[in-house]
């Protein structure tokens, strides 16, 4: 092996050293190296206590803004991969997941696949979530009866009442999802979008199956 510092060959007594400690150059090369990935490791582990310790004093409601919207938004993009903004038809710009009722409005449907279609982040923020072009896009994708029962049947379903601890197991559950359909990388037709959500949504467990999954006996596209 070469001398990590002097780039002398030598045999090395523990597999892991990578200098030859022969000279106070190499030793204290050594020594530099050793302090540096101590206290990378020490920040490394500061870090995740930091981050264990936020999650601790977290109300359920914060946990959930942080950790679990972020993911199903990026799921519901991963669903609509490839598609235009739900609201103007516009493929122009950063796209979000956009919620049909906003979180604010409605903070029972915030998870709800149903209710998350990819939005243009201009569509989305300041335009206030375009409701109206929201809904016209969703009669003219998936039809009048899907944006009735994401517009006015999704307002049924009762408030939900996740403690944190079943938003961690959501979390994980939601983070194998994401992975798994990331990798994919698939484009889907409106039917197998609609399809994808109600399996999505009956894997997470958070909702009844009427307000989980939709269902229709027309022909779909």
């Amino acid at each position: 092996m070469r001398c990590k510092h002097c780039k002398t060959t030598f045999t090395p007594i523990r597999f892991n050293i990578k200098y030859c400690l022969s000279t106070d150059e190499c030793r204290s090369a050594a020594t530099k190296e050793g302090i540096e990935k101590q206290q990378a490791k020490q920040k490394k582990d500061w870090a995740k206590e930091k981050k264990i310790r936020s999650i601790k004093i977290m109300s359920s409601s914060e946990y959930r803004s942080k950790y679990i919207l972020p993911l199903v938004q990026h799921l519901a993009r991963i669903i609509d991969n490839e598609q235009p903004c739900i609201a103007t038809g516009s493929i122009v710009g950063k796209m979000s997941g956009g919620h049909c009722h906003s979180v604010g409005s409605n903070s029972t449907l915030a998870i709800n696949l149903h209710n998350i279609h990819i939005q243009s982040f201009a569509s989305n923020g300041p335009k206030g979530g375009d409701h109206t072009k929201y809904r016209h896009g969703l009669i003219e994708i998936y039809g009048q009866e899907y944006a009735d029962f994401v517009d006015m049947k999704l307002l049924q379903c009762p408030p939900l009442h996740l403690s944190k601890d079943d938003l961690i197991g959501v979390k994980a559950i939601l983070s194998v999802i994401v992975r798994e359909y990331k990798k994919l990388n698939k484009v889907y037709s409106p039917k197998e979008r609609i399809e994808l959500r109600n399996k999505l949504n009956v894997e997470l467990g958070i909702y009844s199956e009427q307000f989980s999954t939709f269902k229709t006996n027309r022909n779909e596209r």
